[in-house]
C-alpha cells in the first residue's frame, strides 16, 4: 500500500502526495505556528495534532518556526505540545522543546 503525505493549512486539506517512496528521506518538517498551525481563533485543529504526533512516531523531526519568544510561545501552546524543536524570535534562537532548554540564543 503506498503511502501518503498530507499537506495541511490550519487544518485544511492543501495538497496530498502519494507514492511508495512519500517518507522516504523525509527527516524534519519545519512550520509555522501563526495562520498556520494556529487558526485565526488561537486553536490547532485535532488533525494537525494528530499529523504531528504521526510525525514523531515516524521519527520525524518536528520543527515549529515563529517571531515569537519562548515565552510568548508557551503561552498559546500546552507544555505536552507534540514539537521536538522550536526556533523563536525570528531565528535569534533554538530550543529543545521536550526539555525547555536553550540551545543557542543571540
Amino acid at each position: 500500500m503506498p503511502q501518503v503525505l498530507t499537506v495541511r493549512n490550519q487544518g485544511k486539506k492543501l495538497k496530498k502526495i502519494s507514492g511508495s517512496n512519500t517518507m522516504h528521506g523525509l527527516s524534519i518538517v519545519v512550520t509555522d505556528l501563526d495562520g498556520t498551525l494556529l487558526n485565526s481563533c488561537g486553536e490547532i485543529s485535532p488533525t494537525d495534532m494528530a499529523t504531528l504526533k504521526e510525525l514523531g512516531s515516524k521519527g520525524i523531526i518536528r520543527v515549529v518556526a515563529k517571531g515569537r519568544s519562548p515565552y510568548s510561545f508557551e503561552r498559546v501552546i500546552p507544555k505536552d505540545f507534540p514539537i521536538d524543536y522550536l526556533i523563536f524570535s525570528s531565528g535569534a534562537g533554538a530550543m529543545l522543546w521536550k526539555e525547555k532548554r536553550i540551545l543557542y540564543s543571540t
